[in-house]
């Protein structure tokens, strides 16, 4: 369902969660375990959003609170043989209340066409959706910051269901995403700048940037799914083949040369999005899911096998053996086995053990990664150097991850569930630092470098969970989750200095890597009355443990510290003497509180409070002093929803 996600073929950071409307959700669904082949990349975790459909009656809902208010409209009719529904939404928002002109809106609206055909054997959907933003921030501070944004996303697809018998269905998707990107930024840049056939320079300036262009993302799906049933076992099989295509296209980013935003001599320039070529993926996977008694006890089996190839070239018959690969391809080709089993030993008593191998695409902004420039002066001359940090060979990186998990019910009240896991992938995309005229000379020493994303990074992830739920009692219904995590990244390599102290360190040493741990408790409690139409929620998170440490393996050698009597150890990439400290943000909790109450029987009124206690996690750095809030502040505001 493309109206549920969010692409960004060009992106190498997140995604603005403002864009996204949460009005007409459905369901949330979090999969544990390992996941069908079906889902590709599941290193990060799924979640499966499903938005809401089908024939409903009109629905107004509106929320406001000091900085934001929305207000949305859904409802679905019949239109003889077919249903269409359709969502409506507005939202507006404030930065700071205290400054005017830096609101946010978006303005979106979506809609599905259903019908079937062939005495209901064929069930056809047909989805689209739009989202405008809206976005300014007016230069009305000393920065004279000017942020305008007027892009929008689009998207559409088609979906097809033929149940051609009970046990024999032929699935058919087709979409596309458009993100249209339409944004100018302006601020104060403190440089003196001489404008060309002007003597006299100015203090400052401000320097403009647009970026205008659109990304475009079409995905094709064909599944088979069979159902074969015996006196033993069924099986559940599902084949399937995927396609995805990502394209690039406009003006792209444009840096004013005269008034350039990031300063005269960043190694930045415009660049045009067309440039870059696209990229596309195929997949093939097969699954088996078996359900049957093994020793006189349940058990579900899962046994999957998924090859996911980035931008294919051609076939690979001469060599398949010999690379090991039955397509060529620029960016790689996997296979990507999965395995999961659920055993009950009892039917309240379920273990589950499942292992399985992902591979994740590689976003065009890592592979085509814009020139650097560098500005110097030559013989009284200024000179500029281009350097291409482009490399068509990055490839695409796989994740391994190990999950085993205990399920127990308790007399019907009581659900406990004990899960612990470990992940790991290498070849990962990370920066590599290269000295300007890297690729003529590798032995030059410059201060100016570049960087290329390149497959030397490395991450380990484990940790443990466990969950208790109970059945409501008395309208009282508690959850509580514990999470134990623990992450280690780093690269391989050895890691460039451009300004080294040969006297101890290297130009060219060892990088370093860091390591996180943090335990969280999430516990709620919630009570519904339906006689007095009340539901009420209390969200608590605490995070008793919070550490990090950056662990340095270079060079090492102990010095003398201004305003400090003794020496410190340092090592080669450490800034500061305290930078290899182990740092504990632990103590913090947050208060959620939620009333919601039944006004008629087709409108309800919630109020929503957010951190209650306006505890804003506030952490003070041992060693700089510096505070650090990691919990928001104090949210709240009134929700009403009515149908008719």
């Amino acid at each position: 369902n493309l109206t549920t996600k969010v692409y960004g073929s060009s992106g190498t950071q997140g995604i603005d969660l403002r864009n996204i409307p949460a009005d007409n959700i459905k369901s949330v669904e979090v999969i544990t375990g390992i996941p069908s082949v079906e889902y590709g990349n599941f290193s990060n975790g799924i979640i499966k959003v499903e938005t809401k459909s089908g024939r409903t009656a009109p629905k107004l809902k509106a929320k406001i609170n000091p900085d934001t208010k929305t207000a949305s409209f859904s409802h679905g009719i019949a239109i003889k043989e077919s249903v269409l529904d359709y969502h409506l939404n507005y939202a507006y928002s404030e930065r700071d209340l205290r400054k005017e002109g830096d609101e946010y809106q978006r303005l979106h609206a979506s809609g599905n066409l259903s019908r079937c055909f062939f005495n209901e054997k064929l069930d056809m959907k047909i989805r689209s959706s739009y989202t405008k933003m809206i976005d300014d921030e007016k230069p009305t501070d000393v920065q004279k910051i000017k942020n305008y944004n007027r892009g929008y996303r689009a998207a559409g697809s088609v979906n097809l269901d033929y149940t051609r018998t009970e046990n024999d269905k032929i699935i058919g998707f087709l979409g596309f995403n458009l993100n249209r990107k339409k944004a100018y930024k302006s601020k104060w840049v403190a440089e003196q700048l001489i404008i060309e056939g002007d003597s006299i320079p100015l203090p400052g300036y401000v320097g403009i940037m647009n970026e205008i262009g659109k990304e475009w993302n079409i995905k094709g799906k064909l599944q088979k799914k069979t159902t074969y049933q015996n006196s033993k076992r069924t099986h559940k099989v599902l084949l399937g083949l995927e396609g995805d295509y990502q394209k690039n296209t406009g003006d792209g980013l444009y840096i004013d040369p005269v008034y350039p935003y990031y300063g005269q001599y960043s190694s930045r320039r415009s660049y045009s999005f067309s440039t870059f070529p696209e990229i596309t993926s195929l997949s093939l996977y097969s699954e088996d899911m078996i359900k049957g008694k093994f020793l006189n006890k349940k058990y579900t089996l899962m046994l999957g096998l998924r090859y996911d190839v980035f931008n294919p070239t051609g076939f690979n018959f001469g060599k398949m053996f010999k690379d090991k690969a039955f397509l060529k391809s620029d960016h790689g080709d996997f296979l990507c086995p999965r395995f999961n089993l659920q055993y009950f030993i009892t039917d309240d008593l379920r273990f589950r053990i499942g292992a399985g191998k992902s591979a994740k695409a590689v976003s065009l902004g890592y592979i085509y990664k814009p020139p650097a420039y560098y500005k110097y002066l030559k013989d009284s001359v200024v000179v500029e150097e281009e350097q291409l940090q482009y490399n068509p060979d990055l490839q695409t990186y796989t994740a391994d991850k190990y999950e085993a998990s205990i399920d127990w019910k308790i007399l019907d009240i009581l659900g406990l569930s004990l899960t612990g896991y470990y992940t790991e992938s290498e070849d990962r995309p990370t920066g590599v630092n290269y000295p300007w005229g890297y690729d003529i000379n590798p032995d030059t020493l410059t201060s100016a470098d570049y960087s290329i994303y390149e497959n030397r990074g490395w991450y380990k992830s484990s940790g443990m969970e466990f969950t208790v739920r109970t059945k409501r009692i008395h309208n009282f219904q508690h959850k509580m989750n514990v999470t134990y995590r623990f992450t280690h990244g780093g690269r391989s390599g050895l890691k460039y200095d451009s300004q080294p102290d040969t006297n101890w360190e290297q130009i060219w040493y060892p990088p370093d890597d860091s390591w996180r741990e943090k335990v969280i408790i999430d516990y709620q409690l919630n009570y519904i009355s339906k006689r007095l139409g009340v539901w009420v929620t209390f969200d608590l998170q605490h995070v008793p443990l919070e550490h990090r440490k950056t662990i340095y393996n270079g060079n090492s050698k102990v010095k003398d510290v201004d305003d400090l009597e003794e020496q410190k150890l340092f090592y080669q990439g450490m800034t500061y003497w305290y930078d290899s400290a182990l740092y504990s943000t632990g103590g913090r909790t947050l208060f959620n509180f939620r009333f919601t109450k039944s006004l008629s029987q087709k409108t309800e009124l919630s109020l929503y409070i957010n951190n209650v206690l306006n505890d804003r996690g506030k952490w003070i750095n041992p060693f700089t002093g510096r505070i650090t809030e990691y919990n928001p502040e104090i949210y709240y505001g009134l929700e009403i929803s009515t149908q008719w």
